[in-house]
C-alpha cells in the first residue's frame, strides 16, 4: 500500500514535510495491523530524512507545537528503535513523491517487491549505524529557546530600559531622566532639597539615554574606537561615516571638524534606526515644527 500527498500551496519547510509523511505511515501501519488476521509483533519503519530520525530519537528537547504534535504521534504508536535511515536510492517511496514515467514504473522492483535487503534476514537489515547523525544539532529552527531568550532579556533590562518603555513623548522622557540623575547627585552630596530643574540637567538626561541606546546597539563599534586606537572593520556600515568617540558618545566625525559652525551641527550623534527614542525624537521634532504626518515618517 501506498500514500502521497500534493505539497501544500504555504510554504513549508522540507523537515516538517517529511515528518508528516512519517506520521501518515504511522497511521497508514495501525491501519494495516487492525485489517490484519494476525498479532503483529514488530513494525519497522524507514525514512530517507534525517531530520526525522533526530526528531524521533530527541528525549530532551522541547519543539515548537508543529514538530512536537507530530513526534508525540510517531512515539505514541512506535518504537523510537525501529526507525532507520534508507538510503534515497533505495527509497520505494520517491517513485510517488518524484513521479516516475509509466514504462519505468512498470519494470521498478523497488516499488512492486521492496527493496532487496528487506527480503533477507533481519540481522542484514540496514540500521542506524552512526549514532552521531542522531544528535540535533544546536542551532535546529524547530527547538524551543524561549526560556534562554528570556533569561538573556532580564539580565540586561536596565531601569533606564523601563523609562524609555513608559513614556511616550522624548519631552517627558528627558524629563524623568533628569529627575533621577538630579535624585542621585543630591544623594552624593547628601543634600535633601530638590530645586527646579535646569536645562543642563535636561541636556544631561538627553546625553544619557542616546549614550545608553548607543552602547546597546553599537557596542563593539565603540569598544573598538576607545579601546583600540584603529578605524573600524571595512564592512561596518559606519565606517563611511568616519565615527569618533567624544565624552562617551559616538558623532560623525569629517573635516567638517574644522568649520565654525556649532559643536553638535559638525558631529551629529549616531542614534540606532530601530530604537524606541528615536521614533519619540522624530515625533516631538514634527510637533514642534507644526507638521502633524509624522507616522508616515515612523512608518
Amino acid at each position: 500500500m501506498g500514500k502521497s500527498r500534493v505539497a501544500p500551496l504555504k510554504r513549508v519547510t522540507i523537515p516538517r514535510m517529511e515528518l508528516t509523511a512519517a506520521t501518515i505511515a504511522i497511521i497508514l501501519g495501525k491501519m494495516i495491523r487492525d485489517e490484519l488476521e494476525y498479532i503483529v509483533t514488530e513494525t519497522f519503519y524507514w525514512t530517507d530524512s534525517w531530520s526525522v530520525l533526530r526528531y524521533v530519537a530527541n528525549d530532551t528537547n522541547r519543539f515548537h507545537t508543529f514538530i512536537a504534535n507530530r513526534v508525540q504521534i510517531i512515539r505514541e504508536a512506535s518504537d523510537k528503535n525501529h526507525w532507520n535511515y534508507i538510503h534515497t536510492k533505495s527509497n520505494p517511496a520517491d517513485a510517488a513523491s518524484r513521479g516516475m514515467k509509466v514504462n519505468k514504473f512498470l519494470q521498478a522492483d523497488i516499488w512492486f517487491k521492496s527493496p532487496d535487503f528487506l527480503r533477507k534476514p533481519e540481522s542484514e537489515w540496514q540500521v542506524n549505524s552512526n549514532e552521531k547523525e542522531l544528535i540535533l544539532p544546536a542551532d535546529d529552527p524547530e527547538v524551543k529557546r524561549t526560556v534562554a531568550t528570556t533569561t538573556l532579556n532580564a539580565a540586561h533590562y536596565s531601569p533606564l530600559d523601563k523609562l524609555i518603555t513608559h513614556y511616550s513623548d522624548w519631552t517627558r522622557l528627558k524629563r524623568a531622566v533628569g529627575w533621577v540623575l538630579l535624585f542621585i547627585q543630591n544623594l552624593k552630596k547628601k543634600v535633601m532639597k530638590f530645586k527646579q530643574l535646569s536645562i543642563e540637567m535636561v541636556e544631561k538626561a538627553e546625553m544619557t539615554l542616546i549614550r545608553h541606546v548607543q552602547q546597546q546597539c553599537f557596542h563593539e563599534e565603540i569598544k573598538m574606537l576607545t579601546t583600540s586606537k584603529c578605524c573600524l572593520r571595512p564592512r561596518s556600515p559606519l565606517v563611511k561615516l568616519n565615527p569618533v568617540v567624544i565624552n562617551g558618545i559616538m558623532r560623525i566625525g569629517g573635516r567638517l571638524d574644522k568649520s565654525n559652525i556649532p559643536f553638535n551641527a559638525k558631529h551629529p550623534v549616531f542614534i540606532p534606526k530601530k530604537s524606541a527614542i528615536t521614533s519619540l525624537i522624530l515625533r516631538d521634532s514634527h510637533e514642534k515644527v507644526g507638521h502633524l504626518g509624522y507616522q508616515s515618517m515612523l512608518a
